[in-house]
């Protein structure tokens, strides 16, 4: 950002924290962060449910297959007891990773919930926030506008004043300027 010299840029600061832009916009950056937060989370939490539906897929799959294994296990071969060997090995570690993924979904659930709650105040905040400074803006517009109809009236009625002054100050000379001409005309006569 362009950057003003020091006296201005102090200038500048003053007015933006006396009418309040400084602090619309902190509430108006809060809101962003809030929002990208819950952005962040709600992503978070996706990727957990998915994980966690991979998961509960991956183990239903497994012991689906075990079990048409285990119906047909009097016709075993070799194969099948080393495959039911590495299901069941596979099965007991997927135990393990779905605990791991419920928790994780869990938690990624309850950070995206209090991020939405963040966000939800961070609005309300800013909300309010440009509610009260519309208030201030539009009581001093309010006593502005009278104080500028004051201003005007004294304006109106001290020139009025004045007016008046001059004209009779003019009207004083002229009568005086014509009694002079009336009293040099009757002495001329």
């Amino acid at each position: 950002p362009r950057r003003w010299p020091p006296l201005v840029d102090r200038v500048i600061d003053r007015v933006s924290s006396t009418t309040g832009l400084h602090e619309l916009t902190q509430l108006k950056d809060d809101v962003a962060a809030a929002e990208a937060a819950h952005e962040e989370a709600v992503q978070r939490r996706s990727g957990a449910l998915a994980a966690h539906d991979a998961a509960v897929q991956g183990r239903a799959s497994t012991q689906s297959e075990l079990a048409v294994l285990l119906q047909r296990r009097d016709t075993w071969d070799a194969a099948d007891v080393a495959r039911f060997t590495a299901l069941t090995s596979m099965e007991h570690g997927m135990r393990g990773g779905l605990e791991e993924s419920l928790a994780a979904r869990t938690s990624a659930e309850l950070g995206a919930d209090a991020a939405q709650r963040d966000f939800i105040k961070a609005v309300q905040r800013r909300y309010h926030g440009e509610l009260l400074w519309q208030e201030k803006y539009r009581a001093l517009s309010l006593y502005s506008t009278w104080a500028l109809i004051g201003v005007n009236s004294v304006i109106f009625l001290g020139s009025s004043v004045l007016r008046t002054r001059t004209e009779r100050e003019r009207m004083d000379a002229m009568s005086a300027a014509v009694s002079d001409l009336a009293a040099a005309a009757a002495r001329a006569e």
